[in-house]
Formats: structure tokens, sequence, C-alpha cells
């Protein structure tokens, strides 16, 4: 019982530690948003749900791909929440992000640094270094999904390094789990950990027994291999879904240009100090000067790789650190052009625009190089007397200036997502409206959107800065030249097109936002722009303004936006006004929609108000996956789908052709023709074979982790 009780005052003690420092997570149920980390309505976890796992996300602005369809399981976990426990935002967000972060960065960190060192004031120092330096405190501020991957990783190497010792199919498995769970929070800190495990192989080769026969080295590969297969078939879905639809080679996010050069250098990495840390908050694109006592880091660092270089374990964690700081320090002196040429030769690194990602492979060495310092003063050194003295010292400063890093979160001072908020009335009274409207329609929201605005799939938010800046760009140049944001909006607002602009964009609504200053998030601007866009819309006689009870929020209905799915006697047109027909459709999931144009025998134009994409097709009749992409003409010929002017899509739909060439067609006695169609974006099917392969993939590991673990149990 004695030893239980000591055993467990390690981690009682970082664990009390964590409760006080994140507090506000754990003791109250306040609503946490902050910078790009947006709250979701109860409505809108319900479409995330639907959506999750699907190659279209219709619910950003006229839809797109997204390209973050490896985080498809923990979005669709918001939706289970929601729909299953009537979980709202507030117990979901703490339930999937806030408290796996809190709880698991200490203690994956700590599980690894207790498998290397014996001293606990050693695995505590180790711990916080991980847990509370500023490049996490500052991702803490807003951008969770790469902090929950993180939390992870000292967990994945622990159980890679036990693979490779063990050689076990259940560590094997294990291992390609947990690292799995990293992708599923953010692809990019799993594409980092890739490389730091085929590190660690590498090494592991290398320092192998030399006497190790060819046998055992077949061995060594199959097992250091095996967690990479297992991860590759259980993010197989995504992966060969993303490939297909070309998302992975044209993606914009791979087409960026570097910046930040300017905010990087070589001694913000050493410290392991994060260029906008104040020492209570994070000053965003400001820089600071770093505070002293930081240099205690690279420091200790360094004895803590000399004094154990003939460690294999801690000369790894050695050059993790190192290659951290040579590569967060991006374009800074030596070598500056290394990033550069990486970012354009190294498949997957452009995905690093800023080498502040990096910082955490800094973070994961010094955790065990200082760790190992600690433990050799108090183990190896063996300190007595005045050496006891100078080991209890530097301990307690160590431990001591770790944890004042926790001060801002204490005391709330570092704001963000330390402080609680509330959602402003108006948006409740808007989003209760437009929740209450049936049917389809877009709300265009300007200046541009907020955290605080619904967003369903059948009511898709639309910011106007957003696509002035992207789609509409044509529609503005035709009008004027570029100018200020507001310039932009109000020339728009103006223009003859933007009549038939929210009208072929199923746009119902056009909202002015309130500012949103008290909830640190102000929009662009100056102070009076919302009177110059409310002036504005109040001159146009197609839009009626509504009296929703709202103090800063005007909401305009434009009564003559046109459905979903529609068709047209003739081309949709941004010039002329084009009466729509009514097409009787139903919503099956956001790739597909079945829908039934009766008794025509005359050609017509099939609009659908979504972004314009080639993979949108008609097939006549029901679908099947399998043969969507195994048979050829299985959909209506691609010649009959185009972009229209609107940039949406539009099909010519010949009924006596297609009903000639396609079966499913019902022939009336007056000649007209009845036909069932499916809309389906066909990359869609990709993703449905990859869900299979890789279900059965997880099933599997689960499986081989029961089986072999319960063999084990027999066995012992």
């Amino acid at each position: 019982m004695i030893y239980l009780k000591k055993k467990l005052l390690v981690p009682l003690f970082i664990l009390s530690a964590v409760l006080l420092a994140y507090h506000k997570w754990f003791f109250s149920l306040d609503i946490i948003t902050h910078g790009d980390w947006w709250y979701l309505y109860f409505e809108s976890m319900s479409s995330i749900k639907i959506s999750a796992f699907s190659v279209w996300r219709s619910t950003n602005s006229f839809g797109g791909v997204p390209f973050d369809l490896g985080e498809a399981p923990v979005y669709y976990l918001f939706g289970v929440l929601a729909d299953l426990f009537q979980m709202d935002y507030v117990f979901s967000e703490r339930i999937i992000h806030l408290w796996p972060i809190a709880l698991l960065t200490p203690f994956s960190s700590y599980i690894l640094l207790k498998s290397l060192f014996k001293n606990s004031s050693a695995i505590i120092i180790g711990t916080f270094v991980y847990s509370f330096n500023t490049y996490f405190l500052v991702l803490q501020t807003g951008h969770l999904t790469l902090m929950s991957a993180y939390a992870i990783v000292p967990l994945v190497l622990f159980f890679y390094s036990r693979t490779l010792e063990k050689m076990k199919i259940s560590w094997a498995v294990g291992t390609g789990l947990l690292y799995s769970l990293c992708f599923m929070y953010e692809p990019r800190a799993g594409y980092i950990v890739f490389w730091i495990l085929g590190l660690n192989f590498l090494l592991h080769i290398i320092f192998r027994d030399a006497g190790a026969n060819k046998k055992s080295l077949l061995k060594i590969f199959f097992f250091g291999i095996l967690p990479f297969f297992v991860v590759g078939a259980i993010n197989f879905y995504w992966i060969f879904t993303l490939m297909n639809v070309g998302v992975v080679t044209s993606n914009a996010l791979f087409q960026r240009t570097l910046y930040a050069n300017e905010l990087m250098n070589i001694l913000y990495s050493f410290t392991i100090y994060h260029p906008f840390w104040t020492g209570s908050n994070a000053s965003i694109f400001k820089l600071q000067d770093i505070i002293v006592y930081f240099w205690l880091y690279p420091i200790f660092a360094f004895f803590g790789l000399l004094v154990n270089k003939k460690n294999t374990k801690v000369f790894f964690y050695g050059i993790v650190a190192l290659l951290g700081v040579f590569l967060s320090k991006q374009a800074d002196v030596p070598m500056p052009d290394v990033y550069q040429w990486l970012y354009d030769h190294l498949p997957g690194f452009n995905a690093f625009r800023e080498a502040s990602k990096f910082y955490f492979l800094v973070a994961l060495g010094y955790s065990v190089l200082i760790a190992s310092f600690f433990n050799w003063v108090w183990e190896i050194w063996r300190p007595t007397g005045w050496r006891r003295r100078i080991a209890q010292l530097i301990t307690v400063i160590m431990i001591g200036i770790l944890l004042l890093n926790t001060k801002p979160l204490i005391t709330g001072e570092i704001g963000t997502l330390f402080l609680g908020r509330e959602v402003p009335r108006d948006f409740l009274i808007v989003k209760d409206y437009l929740i209450k409207q049936e049917g389809f329609s877009r709300s265009l929201w300007i200046p541009t959107i907020s955290r605080w605005s619904i967003n369903t799939l059948d009511h898709p938010q639309v910011s106007m800065i957003s696509q002035l800046n992207s789609d509409w760009d044509i529609f503005l140049r035709k009008i004027s030249a570029r100018n200020t944001d507001e310039d932009n909006i109000v020339n728009l607002i103006h223009s003859e097109e933007f009549e038939k602009i929210l009208k072929t964009g199923s746009i119902r609504y056009v909202i002015v936002s309130r500012r949103g200053v008290g909830n640190e998030e102000d929009w662009i601007g100056n102070e009076d722009n919302r009177l110059v866009y409310i002036k504005a819309l109040d001159t146009l006689n197609y839009l009626q303004r509504l009296e929703l009870g709202t103090r800063e929020i005007v909401v305009y209905e434009n009564a003559g936006y046109k459905p979903h799915i529609y068709r047209t006697a003739t081309k949709e047109s941004i010039e002329k006004s084009i009466k729509p027909e009514k097409v009787d459709f139903r919503f099956i999931s956001p790739t597909e929609y079945t829908l039934t144009v009766k008794s025509t025998s005359t050609p017509y134009y099939l609009n659908f108000t979504e972004r314009f994409h080639s993979d949108w097709q008609l097939r006549v009749g029901e679908l099947n996956v399998l043969d969507s992409i195994s048979k050829e003409n299985y959909f209506i010929k691609p010649s009959v789908h185009f972009e229209n002017e609107a940039l949406l899509n539009s099909y010519y739909i010949n009924p006596v052709e297609i009903c000639r060439t396609h079966k499913g067609c019902k022939l009336h006695a007056d000649g007209s023709y009845e036909i069932p169609l499916t809309l389906y974006f066909k990359s869609q099917s990709y993703l449905v074979l990859g869900m299979i392969f890789s279900g059965i993939a997880l099933l599997l590991s689960i499986f081989c982790i029961i089986y072999y673990g319960f063999k084990k149990t027999k066995h012992s």
C-alpha cells in the first residue's frame, strides 16, 4: 500500500498542475471559442454528422471538396454526440478536444519518459517541458486540432519503441491504431510523425546487435514497417479518394508561397520560445524578446545529450530536437535555402507554408534531453551533501520556471480559449428564424461570416469578402478595378449583376453582421462601414428588410431566389433574367440527389446551384456505387454538363436522345418523357469503397489486439 501511494505521487502531482492550469476547461461549462476555433450550434453539429464522410461539403459557401477529409471521424463524432446523446457544443468540444489535450499531453509524455528514466524529478521536468512550452500554449489559443494530435505523439513513440524491442503483433498494431488517431485529429501532425518514426526505425537498424542474423533482420523490418501498413490501411479511405478526385495534386493548400520568414529565427527555435509569446498571452505578428531564463532550455538539453551521448534513445531525441531547431528557423541562417527547397521538392512538405509546426519537434526532443540531464544529476551523479542541495535547487528552479508558463492560463490573462463566451442575442434570433424556414436557401453575410452565424446543410452561409476574393472576383472586375474591401462590397451591391448573383446562387437572405469586438472578433473595416452596407442595400427594391427584433444585425430577404435544383428553357445567365421551372427532387446526401422531370419532350437546361465541378454527373435511374466507377457510359455523357455564367452547374437535357441511350425513362401517350435522374458526385464512390477497406482494416486491427492480448494472458 505504501509503495502504491509513492508510485502515484508523481502522476497526482502532474494531475494537480494540469487541473489548476486548465481549471476553465474542467470546472466550468462556458462556451470556449476564439480565433480559428469556431462555435457550433446544435443544428450545425447534426449537419456535420451527415456531411462528415462526404467528398463534397455543401456547407462550404457554394460547396467544394474538403481537403481535411482525414479528420472526418472527429467531425462525425460531434454529430453523434449531438444526435444520439443530445449533447451540445459545450460538452462535445471538451470530450473531443479540450480534455484530451489537457490530460493526454502530460500523461503520454509521462509514459514515454518513465520508460526511459527512473528519477521522478526528471520525469516531472520532462513532462512539463513537453506540456507547458510556449508553442503549445499558443496553439491552445485556437489551433486545437494540431494540439490534439501532438498530445498523442509521445504515446505513439512509446508504443513504436516497444514494437521494435519486443517485436510483437499487439504492440505493432497498437502503434498503428494510436498513430491513426493522430491523423484523424490533424494529418499534418501525422506527416511529421511519419518522419520521426522513420528516423527511429533507421537508428534502430544502425545500432542493432551486430550479431543479428539475416532472419532476425527481416523480423525487425517486418515489425518496424507493420505499423505504417496499419496506418495506411485505416486512412486509405481519404488518401485514395483525394488522389482520385485530384485534390492532392491541385489543391490551393499546396500551391501557396512561403510566408513569415521574417518571424522565424534560430534563437526562437533554440529556446523553444514562440515569437509572439509575451509571457502572459500571444501578441499575434508582434515579435517579442526572449525572456532570459528560457535559455535554460537549450543549456540543460545540451548537457542532457552530452552526459548520455552513449544512450542511443537519448541520442535519437537529440537528433529530433536538432531537426526541429533547423526546420523551425525556416529561412534563417545557417543554410537559409533548405526550407524553401524542401517546400518545393519534398512531397507533402508544402502543407507547411510557415515553420512553426516544427517547434513541436524541439518540444519533444527537449523534453527527453532535459529529463536525461536531471536523471543524470540525481541518479548517475548520486548527489549527497552539498551536491544534493545543488540538485534540489536547480530542480526546484526548473520546475518553477516551467510552471510559471501556466500562470496566464490560471489567471485567465491569456484570454482566447481560457475565457468563457456567450452567444450574442442577435445571432440567436437570426439562427432561430433561419432554422424555421423550410427548403434550401443560402445566406450571404456582409462583410463576412461570424463564429456565431448559423451554418447547416439546408442553410449554408456565404461570406461576401471570401467570395469577392475567389469566385466573384470575375464579376467585380467587370464593374471596377479592385479597391478596398468596403468599396468592392458597395460596388458589387450597386451593380446590375448583384440581383442575378443572389438569384442564381439560391441566396434568400442578405445579412449585415454585427461587430464582434466584445468577443475579440472584429471583422474587417472601420466602425462606420456597417452603415455604408445597410445604406447601399436599402436602395435595392428586390430586397425586403425584415424586422426580427435584432438590434445590430440587419436581415434582408430576396424573394426571387432560385431553388437548389431547377430547370430553364434557355441557358442560365447573369446578364439577363431567366425564369426557373420547378423540379421535384429529394436530398439523399451532400453528394446525391434524386429527381424526376415529368412530362417533357423538348430539350431544357437543368441547373444545380453548387460550385461547378466535373464530378457532378447525372444518371438515369438508381445508382450503384461499384458500377459508377467501373462501367463505361454509366452516366449521361459529360458533354451535356457545363459551367454556367454564375459559375455553377448546368446540364443540357435532350429527353429524346437521353431516353434512346439510357434505360429507365417512361414514355407517355402524348410523346412526353418522365425521366428519373440521380445527381451524383462521382468521387463519392471512391470514398465508399475506401471506407469499406479502411473499416475492414480497423476491425482486423482491433481483432489482432484482442486476440494476441488474450493469447498473451492465457500463456502467462
